[in-house]
């Protein structure tokens, strides 16, 4: 979860516009170079495709947890007072 957007204003700072952060220009800590900048947005790209997998066997298990252990930790899961 530090990589990510780590990976991604390291793949910015290696262009020519610089970053902004919701209109706020952020200290650009690079120069201009293609390869690396490729090089971080691969990394970046990666790691989103990582999270997403994750993500997903994530509450894979928590339904696994409901539908076939039904072991009640799913219902654990749930704000206090809806269980």
């Amino acid at each position: 979860m530090i990589l990510q957007p780590a990976t991604g204003y390291l793949s910015s700072s290696f262009n020519k516009y610089g970053i902004k952060f919701f209109g706020v220009p952020l200290p650009n800590w690079g120069w201009e170079d293609a390869p690396l900048r490729g090089f971080f947005n691969n990394f970046h790209y990666l790691i989103a495709i990582l999270f997403a997998a994750l993500i997903v066997l994530h509450v894979l298990a928590a339904f696994k947890h409901l539908l076939v252990l039904r072991d009640g930790v799913f219902q654990r899961m749930l704000p206090a007072g809806r269980n």
